[in-house]
């Protein structure tokens, strides 16, 4: 923490457009088998990264995916990976506009604290193994519409540290394979990393400076030369 006070430094703002980030999350369920929502009680870690590029003071878009696995029981008495009724592995994939409360207007671009809230459209890809446990899988992929909250907390001129809970609701039937009285799914996501923004140097505007740099040289040069003349 001490590191994140002492350098509140440049933010993903319009001198830095680019950013990488690395995370750590942890995915929930809820629809036809039942919920599990802040119960924390199956390991369902996944690691992702992403990219996100700055568009103005107001929004930037991102592209995110992670990849890992998922359970679910419904027997909440005691923790059975070796016998989920919902066993699912693959990667999510999204993107998504980030809407920032540090737009210059509510916050300054540089704050320490930077809210945000995220909407857009993700595409799940990946297997499901069949509820009689055998070791069959079947394909699956859904498409899923994040939206959610965070906030970014600025470390060093580059680095933050991006804290993140996002609702995935499916709309269709593909992730737990049930019909029943729910015919749609969700996911709810918490997730924590780290992003480093950074940005990108053309040749073409390096050249463009030396070419005005020069200009402006010999222009000077020439005045130079004129004013000895009429001496």
């Amino acid at each position: 923490m001490l590191l994140c006070t002492a350098n509140m430094g440049n933010a993903q703002t319009s001198t830095h457009k680019w950013s990488v980030s690395f995370n750590g999350n942890h995915k929930e369920y809820k629809g036809d088998l039942g919920k599990a929502l802040l119960q924390f009680r199956y390991p369902n870690f996944q690691l992702g990264g992403g990219i996100s590029r700055y568009l103005n003071h107001w929004l930037d878009l991102s592209l995110n995916a992670n990849y890992g696995k998922m359970y679910y029981n419904p027997n909440a008495v005691a923790f059975q990976e070796q016998y989920p009724v919902l066993n699912l592995k693959g990667i999510n994939t999204n993107l998504t506009a980030r809407i920032k409360f540090n737009n210059g207007k509510w916050l300054k671009e540089e704050a320490f604290l930077a809210p945000y809230v995220v909407a857009g459209v993700g595409l799940f890809y990946g297997d499901r193994q069949k509820p009689d446990y055998t070791p069959d899988w079947r394909k699956v992929e859904f498409f899923n519409f994040p939206v959610g909250l965070g906030v970014n907390i600025r470390c060093t001129p580059h680095l933050n540290v991006n804290l993140n809970s996002t609702w995935l609701p499916s709309f269709d039937d593909q992730l737990d394979g049930y019909v029943q009285g729910n015919n749609w799914e969700q996911l709810w996501e918490h997730r924590i990393g780290l992003s480093y923004n950074f940005n990108i140097k053309s040749g073409k505007n390096k050249d463009s400076k030396e070419e005005k740099a020069k200009e402006k040289k010999e222009k000077k040069a020439v005045n130079s030369a004129d004013k000895e003349a009429t001496k």
